[in-house]
């Protein structure tokens, strides 16, 4: 009798809870949805076209975008380091990459600029709207010089087991703490705008 119990409960447990389960399981894919694939990294966060019409808002959304290069530039001359140090091919191609990512966003930024209403510019707008532009430029032309220049040429080291002398390697630091310093300035210029623009009055 008592087995007879206990398999008559388990069997009612079971009934109990194995019916549900597709329910169950329909609620908490409810509840608990499966996270949202990453962004791709080339597209760009900040460039929201149903403010177009709107010049000093479609700006400020350029301006971020730019910073957002700004910062992956900063990365990639700082990443060249471990590379020089450590001789890190996987690096350099992650640095090659992010190269290719830069270039996309100048693209998508330039197109964003020349979508902005121009009805809405005015002389400021317009200035700033140019700044923006040639800013992003400049980072693909560094991004460019990083990646098909320094890059490759650390790779051409890594592959021929050649590596830097010492008084080569201080040189280099020296050199690559000045440029670092150089684009942080830069960033911080960009970021203030027009603030310390001459006035053309």
């Amino acid at each position: 009798m008592v087995v007879n119990f206990h398999t008559a409960f388990n069997l009612a447990l079971a009934l109990a809870f194995v019916g549900p389960v597709k329910l169950l399981a329909s609620l908490l894919n409810r509840i608990l949805p499966d996270p949202r694939p990453a962004a791709e990294p080339g597209a760009p966060r900040y460039l929201d076209e149903e403010v177009l019409e709107t010049a000093s808002v479609a700006l400020v959304n350029a301006a971020r975008e730019a910073l957002r290069m700004g910062d992956m530039v900063e990365t990639m001359l700082k990443g060249m380091m471990e590379v020089f140090r450590a001789e890190d091919r996987g690096r350099a191609q992650e640095i090659s990459q992010t190269d290719s990512i830069i270039d996309r966003l100048g693209f998508f930024v330039r197109r964003y600029l020349a979508e902005i209403s121009e009805e809405e510019l005015n002389e400021e707008d317009s200035l700033r709207s140019q700044e923006i532009f040639t800013f992003t430029i400049n980072l693909d032309y560094v991004g460019d010089i990083v990646s098909t220049a320094t890059a490759e040429f650390a790779t051409r080291k890594i592959k021929y087991e050649c590596s830097f002398a010492p008084e080569e390697l201080d040189a280099i630091v020296t050199m690559h703490s000045e440029v670092v310093q150089s684009l942080e300035l830069g960033l911080a210029v960009f970021t203030r705008g027009g603030k310390n623009r001459p006035s053309t009055a």
